[in-house]
């Protein structure tokens, strides 16, 4: 992934571009250069894999909500840009959320599986519209910006518009330590 992500950079900002790595190599490249710089965007939640966003990815998601799923991950990788002396704030973050606002509340359910992802298990943010609300907010005071959201169903969708979108706060607010 490291070595990838070097490549890629080496691809959008030389012309002709020559890289020689364990797994990748090239000599005399020429591609077009983004304008503007697109950024490195890393999914991950895995420990070395988070030393790797450290060192190189511009953007970093993993999935909420924070306690269950976000926290752990988004630790280690402030520890890892740390130990590199880079400002974790030079990261933006983005936070992956299931929003589930179902009719009847006691049909909600907290977790879920995912054909893609054998034995994984997922955890969705809900039942109501104040929890997403305080949800989104605990990740705003974090330093997330960007929020990719999933629903159940347009019925929710529209719920969330609705009742979520005009009263989450998305200005940060200091996190007591």
């Amino acid at each position: 992934l490291a070595e990838a992500i070097q490549l890629i950079r080496e691809l959008w900002t030389k012309t002709p571009a020559t890289f020689h790595g364990d797994s990748y190599r090239i000599d005399g490249a020429v591609t077009i250069r983004p304008d503007p710089m697109i950024p490195i965007l890393v999914g991950t939640n895995g420990p070395k894999a988070l030393k790797v966003v450290a060192r190189h990815a511009d953007w970093w998601a993993w999935d909420g909500p924070w306690a269950e799923n976000y926290q752990t991950a988004y630790e280690r990788l402030q520890a890892a840009c740390a130990e590199i002396s880079r400002p974790f704030e030079d990261i933006t973050l983005v936070a992956e959320l299931a929003i589930s606002l179902p009719d009847d509340p006691a049909t909600f359910r907290r977790t879920f599986t995912h054909a893609f992802y054998p034995g994984q298990v997922f955890s969705a943010v809900g039942p109501t519209a104040a929890e997403v609300i305080r949800e989104i907010e605990t990740l705003v005071d974090r330093g997330v910006s960007h929020f990719p959201l999933a629903f159940d169903n347009e019925r929710e969708l529209q719920r969330f518009v609705e009742e979520v979108v005009p009263h989450v706060r998305l200005e940060p607010r200091p996190v007591p330590v």
